[in-house]
Parts: structure tokens; C-alpha cells; sequence
């Protein structure tokens, strides 16, 4: 199908429509035809593929950036009237046509754009063209250039983009002097970094997580990272950390592995909770899970809380549910009604005591 678009003209847009009708949506001719279209008649293509079903995020991509790569103005202009459900792909077409026009006015349209959601839309792709264009050094010196706040979201979606380009460890020994420390404001740049290295090789992540200083930047990214490993490759993820010596840094991403194991086996879950040294994660997970056990296994929960060693406040809040279930049990069917709303406003306090 896509042989019939080398010859074609313009004026054949009836014809070469009728010969693309059989094409279902997941073809790549699809695309093809979109681009051709959008040479010709960009605003006639981009009305089309808001129209046929078959045109997907895919083909609405290739119009926009076919199109801004012609009229990039025109095109960015655009974007007001294109439906929420394809904003992502539309926006992601303009700038990367816009940028490989090679037009002047694109990085000053994006710090102009006042709704947020698509203003870091469009510098998440022009950050990932800049890094595929130019490396991620380039890149970076390229973003010096810009205002002060600009300049930092640039950068930081610059790093973003070389991370998931296979440049971890390079963009990691950039990150690590903006680093914070202790209860110091985070950075997020482990988290930012680690989320998308993990993808690619977590135990260099890793590494790289637990050689940063102490705090909640640091924690923060361990947690994460682990989080979306654990999503991605769970049985990978499970092993390794089963592998590992618990240390402090590691103990975000131990938390989770604790939580997994709740629903199955609790009791061994809570004692396994005992062995972090950090008392916030400690005791947030002994509430969450403790909780969670007395209120779907009350007479087991019981059993454990008896010979349980917690601090008074973390037992008041961690066996909330048996309190709740003896007063339904003393109660009795007649008066069971108000005993949930005591339980989720226990619940509440337990969430909120979290660190």
C-alpha cells in the first residue's frame, strides 16, 4: 500500500483513500498515509484523523509533526482544539517536528504555554530530542541557556530522557551533587533517575542509590525504584532483595517487600518488620499490616498482639480493629451498625501517622 503514495499527487487524496479503506488501524501504512495527507492538506489530515477510527495516537503524532515541521506555528496553534485523549501524542508531534525543522521560537513557545499539564508535555519531548540530537553533556549546556526555572525543569527532563537512552551512570555522577541530605527538602533527582535506570539495570541503581547520603532524597528514590521493579520484573525483584544484607539505605524498598508478604503470611510479615532499624518504616509497617490482619483474622491477630513488643503508641494504633471487633461482639447484632465509621477513622490516624 505504501508503493501507491511514491507517485501519488495531491489532487489524488479520493483515490489513494479508497485504496487505503482495507488497512486496519494497527498497520504502519496508517501512519504513512497520515504523512502523506499532512504534506498536502495538514489541517484536512488532522480533521481525518480525529474522525476515522483506525487512526490511532500513532497516526496523530505523524500529522502534527509533519505538519509543524512545515508550519510550526500553525500547527503549536493547533493543539487548543485536539481532544484530551490525544493531547499526549498531538503535543509530542509538534515539538519533535517543530525541532527538527530546525525553526527558530520553539523553546520560547514552551516556556510561554500557561496550562502546566502541557507545558511539561512538550518539554519532556524536547528534552528527549535534544539528548537523541545532541547527547546528554550538549543537551545540558544547551539548557543553561534558559531562564533560572525553566532551566531546572529543563535539566531535570533532560536527565530524565539520557537515563532511559542508556545513559544512567553518566547522568547519576552529574545528579549527585544536587543530592540532598537528612530531612533536607528532596531533590527527587534519585528517585527521577533510579525509576528509569532500574529498567535497564537495577543492580547498578541499586549501587548507585546506596552509595548517596542519608535522607529522604535517598529514600525516597530506593522506594520507588524498588516499587517499579517490583511491578516490571516481580520475580527478579523478590530474589534480590531476599539476597540482600538489610542496611538502612535499603530499608524503603524492604518496607515494600514486608508489605507483599502481608496478605499471605502476616505474622511472619510483622516479624520481619521488626528487623528495620528506622523506626518511621518500622512502625508504619506494623500498623498497616497489624491492622489489616485484625480486621480480616481477629482471633489470629489477637494471638500475635498478646506477645508482641511495641511502643505503646504503635499497639494503640496497630490493634485499632480488634478494639473495634470486641465492641461489635459486646454489642451484638442489634447495635453493629456504627462500629465500621470508629474503625475507618482509626484507620485515618493510622495513615496519617506515617511518615
Amino acid at each position: 500500500m505504501s508503493a501507491i503514495l511514491l507517485d501519488a499527487e495531491p489532487d489524488a487524496l479520493p483515490e489513494v483513500r479508497e485504496a487505503f479503506r482495507s488497512v486496519d488501524q494497527r498497520e504502519p501504512e496508517m501512519a504513512i498515509f497520515g504523512v502523506w495527507w499532512a504534506r498536502h492538506d495538514p489541517k484536512g489530515a488532522y480533521e481525518w484523523s480525529m474522525l476515522d477510527w483506525r487512526a490511532g495516537p500513532e497516526v496523530v503524532s505523524s500529522v502534527f509533526r509533519t505538519w509543524a515541521q512545515q508550519d510550526p506555528i500553525e500547527a503549536f496553534i493547533e493543539l487548543n482544539t485536539v481532544p484530551e485523549r490525544y493531547r499526549p501524542p498531538a503535543v509530542h508531534g509538534v515539538i519533535s517536528g517543530w525541532y527538527q525543522s530546525g525553526k527558530p521560537g520553539l523553546v520560547e513557545r514552551i516556556r510561554e504555554i500557561p496550562d502546566l499539564a502541557l507545558r511539561q508535555q512538550a518539554s519532556e519531548t524536547l528534552a528527549r530530542r535534544l539528548v537523541m540530537a545532541e547527547g546528554f553533556d550538549e543537551a545540558l549546556r544547551f539548557s543553561e541557556g534558559e531562564p533560572t526555572n525553566f532551566r531546572n525543569v529543563l535539566a531535570r527532563r533532560i536527565a530524565s530522557a539520557a537515563v532511559e537512552q542508556g545513559h544512567g551512570a553518566r547522568v547519576a555522577a552529574w545528579a549527585e551533587p544536587h543530592v540532598t541530605e537528612g530531612d533536607e527538602r528532596p531533590s527527587a533527582l534519585p528517585q527521577r533517575i533510579a525509576t528509569r535506570w532500574v529498567r535497564q539495570d537495577p543492580e547498578a541503581a541499586f549501587a548507585w542509590l546506596a552509595s548517596l547520603p542519608a535522607g529522604k532524597d535517598r529514600d525516597g528514590g530506593v522506594m520507588e525504584a524498588f516499587r517499579d521493579w517490583r511491578v516490571e520484573s516481580p520475580v527478579a525483584a523478590w530474589r534480590w532483595i531476599q539476597d540482600q544484607e538489610l542496611e538502612r539505605w535499603l530499608e524503603p524498598a524492604y518496607f515494600l517487600y514486608v508489605r507483599g508478604h502481608a496478605a499471605s503470611e502476616p505474622a511472619e510479615a510483622l516479624d520481619l518488620a521488626q528487623r528495620m532499624s528506622d523506626p518511621k518504616l518500622r512502625n508504619r509497617a506494623t500498623v498497616l499490616i497489624a491492622r489489616q490482619w485484625a480486621k480480616e483474622d481477629p482471633e489470629a491477630a489477637k494471638v500475635w498482639f498478646a506477645t508482641a513488643d511495641l511502643p505503646e503508641d504503635v499497639y494503640q494504633r496497630a490493634s485499632g480493629p480488634l478494639r473495634a471487633h470486641a465492641k461489635r461482639m459486646t454489642a451484638g447484632e442489634g447495635q453493629g451498625e456504627a462500629a465500621p465509621q470508629a474503625e475507618n477513622a482509626e484507620d485515618l490516624e493510622a495513615l496519617d501517622a506515617a511518615p
